[in-house]
């Protein structure tokens, strides 16, 4: 298991090349660090600062984690350059919530990759994965999957503009995972 969360979190490194590669010494909060892996390589290929937030401990890295309720961080206004919510917002009870609390730790933005529903068929089989991947490890499944114009309206109800945006194709075994990198900001 070790080895395939690092390299997963190997691969998608470049993604985050636009965001990230004239950041080196900026600060970051994985929110929802899980492994810690995707945390540890961006620290390495980016030269960040970075510590993590979970509700449940699950590190298997050097990566400082630190506990909090899934609503609250535990951290002063304005505390790091940058959170990132990896394929974690879906998995949170009170969306909003979650990204008050990042824009509010954040002092250059928010970095989000999330999965879009596209249709029916789509949304059928990301919720399926979603239960087969992590319903077992009793990860938090309230499938609150979103299409595009469900997550743009959502940042536009907290006032969240997007600065940066690259959407993704993921291809499973029988459907395509649609996905996308936003960098936001405050209006």
């Amino acid at each position: 298991m070790l080895s395939h969360d690092k390299k997963r979190a190997t691969g998608y490194m470049p993604i985050f090349k636009d965001i990230l590669s004239e950041e080196a010494g900026s600060s970051l909060l994985d929110v929802g660090l899980g492994s810690g892996w995707l945390a540890k390589q961006l620290k390495e290929t980016y030269g960040l600062l970075v510590e993590g937030l979970d509700i449940v401990n699950t590190n298997t890295t050097d990566i400082k984690l630190q506990l909090y309720d899934g609503l609250h961080f535990p951290h002063k206004d304005k505390s790091f350059d940058y959170s990132l919510i990896f394929t974690v917002l879906h998995h949170c009870d009170d969306i909003p919530a979650v990204l008050r609390e990042a824009t509010r730790v954040s002092r250059k933005g928010i970095i989000i990759y999330e999965n879009l529903i596209t249709s029916t068929y789509n949304k059928f089989f990301e919720l399926l994965h979603d239960f087969i991947s992590n319903k077992y490890k009793l990860i938090n499944c309230p499938y609150n999957h979103k299409s595009y114009k469900d997550w743009q309206d959502t940042f536009n109800s907290l006032r969240l503009k997007v600065c940066y945006e690259q959407k993704f194709d993921v291809h499973k075994l029988i459907f395509t995972s649609h996905r996308v990198l936003w960098l936001l900001k405050p209006y």
